[in-house]
């Protein structure tokens, strides 16, 4: 078995354009003369050039009997060739690389585990800040705060949030004051809904102001109504409220408020209804 003849039959020599000391380190090239009857006739090679391959530590022999092309020889050899060695250099990246691996790792899992904790951190302190009770829900009508026990349950004695108490008139009998207090209804539903979107802690209520005329004399509020207070009973604080009684000047107010921004009075006794 041999390939076709491209040079003269006076040497086995041709050329393959393959570097063997780079690509197949663990090959032995040699040339063999067709002088060499001695060798030639052992292997049976009667055509030149030929390639023969013996592999180490066997009797037996190969004959390459295909194209003298480099793709093909390439693949030819590569089936004798011992895989290369890696380099110090190499051993030395991959032990490194092997190393690396678990601690990067562990610095993803540490990273991950920062960003949740700064995320948690900063909801609880956001709800902190804003005294957001967690279990917060909006009921779009306003409660009206009639008896003691209603307003210590409804008011004082939530752990956290502002009180808005709106002090309103209406007279049954006359339709003009049934609107009005209608109206102003409407207003204190729209901020109650705002303060609701906006995840700002205040709870809006109703009262009667002829019927708790002596707790706004003790807040010192205006006799004129509607008229509004904002309570914190666990900071034991209030705010008065003397703008328009629009949604967009009590929004305004709150949103101050919730800044700390704004002036608040101390107050040392325990807002009680007459009832």
């Amino acid at each position: 078995m041999a390939g076709e003849a491209a040079l003269p039959p006076t040497s086995l020599s041709f050329e393959l354009h393959l570097d063997t000391a780079s690509c197949f380190p663990s090959l032995v090239l040699g040339e063999v003369r067709d002088t060499e009857k001695g060798i030639t006739t052992k292997y049976g090679i009667t055509k030149f050039p030929a390639l023969i391959v013996i592999p180490k530590g066997s009797a037996e022999h190969e004959v390459y009997d295909g194209p003298l092309q480099q793709e093909v020889l390439s693949t030819f050899l590569s089936k004798f060739a011992a895989p290369p060695k890696p380099t110090n250099n190499n051993q030395q990246q991959q032990q490194q690389q092997q190393q690396e691996a678990p601690k990067e790792v562990c610095r993803s899992l540490l990273l991950l585990l920062l960003f949740l904790f700064l995320f948690l951190f900063l909801l609880f302190l956001s709800r902190l800040l804003l005294n957001v009770p967690s279990s917060f829900s909006v009921n779009p009508e306003i409660i009206k705060l009639t008896t003691q026990e209603q307003f210590k349950e409804e008011c004082l004695d939530k752990p956290v949030g502002m009180c808005l108490l709106s002090f309103m008139i209406v007279e049954p009998e006359f339709e003009e004051s049934v609107t009005l207090h209608n109206q102003n209804l409407e207003v204190l539903k729209a901020v109650k809904k705002a303060t609701y979107n906006k995840s700002m802690p205040f709870r809006v209520f109703e009262v009667d102001a002829l019927e708790e005329k002596a707790l706004m004399d003790k807040f010192m509020l205006s006799d004129q109504v509607p008229s509004l207070l904002l309570l914190s009973p666990t900071k034991k604080v209030y705010r008065p409220f003397t703008a328009g009684f629009d949604t967009e000047s009590i929004m305004s107010f709150l949103e101050e408020t919730s800044k700390a921004k704004g002036r608040h009075f101390k107050y040392d006794f325990v807002p009680s209804f007459s009832a």
